[in-house]
């Protein structure tokens, strides 16, 4: 059976210095979301200093990642945006005055080199600084508070203490052994059974909030895990015969048709947005998938992708979409002449080309 490379026509909202530009992309960034669940120190609001609050440590996360430029990913030439936070909640159910036991964040992240092996440890160096940051702060106002009412000021002991998922269940499996695991398991298949459509990145906070009583040292700490789905990055270089035609194709469409065309038609190697042709390649490397797996609490029972299934078809794609302004904005809207002349012809040139190859 032979295999012809894929063309995939996604909506793509661009805008180069006020001129039309048409993108075609050759490779694939992806856009994930990394989860941290934050453990404090609980006391009663009147007494503040005596623990530490949970979202304070998510705060300082948060302005440490959120629109971080040491997070964008540089490849070929592009650069993704930084990373920005999705939600940031705690976990207290209902009004107490008691601080929160624990908080919830998780962030928008773009890649278009870097395997999800690599965002994790990217995030929890990130982790650490953040959590270095709060306790400083800490220290110095609790420093300013102790000499304002006269009251000796003794530091607090807590050290910045940031793991994965993957690192938290292995010493939660060396401490307890399978009565931990079997445990564990049997949690997740009630969750699913008593709240089956409860979403998964809630689902995956529960999972590492049970996990967490289990704890010998529950002194405050970040666990960083994967909840939802990792879209896989895809790149399309010219390294098999298959990829080689495509780019042909794709470089001679472009020619034949920008006489007709006004503005600049340009290629991009990277779409910078999620597009289901994530799932017809597959660039990353075994270990990095598994990290996907390794640190994702809802494995196997809220969540699961067969991502072998999709190395299995690797066959490499372009994207050739409309051209359009203000995406997931009030006015979001699409250029016609572009959109419904243009594209129809190089999508029409590109596959002749590719079933003339066969």
């Amino acid at each position: 059976m032979s295999i012809l490379p894929l063309l995939t026509l996604t909506l793509f909202h661009h805008d180069l210095k006020g001129i039309k530009t048409a993108i075609f992309i050759k490779e694939l960034s992806v856009s994930c979301s990394r989860r941290f669940f934050i453990t404090g120190a609980e006391t009663h609001v009147g007494s503040c200093f005596e623990g530490i609050d949970p979202n304070f440590i998510a705060a300082e996360l948060t302005r440490q990642i959120s629109y971080n430029p040491d997070l964008c990913d540089t490849a070929h030439g592009e650069t993704t945006v930084p990373p920005v936070a999705l939600k940031q909640t705690d976990l207290k159910p209902s009004y107490t005055v008691q601080t929160a036991l624990s908080a919830f964040v998780y962030y928008n992240f773009f890649i278009h080199s870097w395997s999800p092996k690599d965002v994790l440890e990217k995030l929890k160096e990130q982790g650490e600084i953040a959590f270095r940051n709060a306790l400083r702060l800490f220290k110095e106002r609790l420093a300013e508070f102790s000499a304002l009412t006269g009251q000796e000021y003794v530091a607090p002991t807590w050290k910045e203490r940031v793991m994965t998922y993957e690192e938290m269940e292995h010493l939660l499996l060396a401490e307890h052994g399978d009565v931990f695991l079997n445990h564990m398991d049997a949690f997740k298949v009630d969750l699913m059974v008593t709240e089956p459509d409860m979403d998964t990145r809630i689902f995956a906070c529960k999972v590492v909030e049970e996990a967490w009583k289990w704890m010998p040292d529950r002194s405050p700490a970040m666990i960083l895990f994967y909840s939802s789905l990792y879209s896989p990055r895809i790149e399309v270089t010219g390294k098999n015969e298959l990829e080689k035609q495509l780019i042909v194709a794709l470089e001679e469409a472009v020619a034949a048709v920008q006489p007709e065309y006004t503005h600049p038609i340009v290629v991009k190697n990277y779409f910078p947005y999620i597009s289901d042709m994530s799932f017809v390649a597959l660039s990353d490397d075994e270990e990095g998938i598994s990290a996907v797996s390794k640190n994702n609490p809802g494995w196997g029972t809220k969540h699961y992708v067969e991502y072998e299934d999709i190395r299995d078809i690797n066959v490499p794609v372009i994207n050739i979409g409309p051209y359009g302004h203000d995406a997931h904005k009030q006015f979001e809207r699409m250029e016609t002449a572009y959109s419904l002349e243009v594209v129809p012809k190089l999508t029409n040139l590109v596959i002749h080309r590719l079933l003339e190859e066969k």
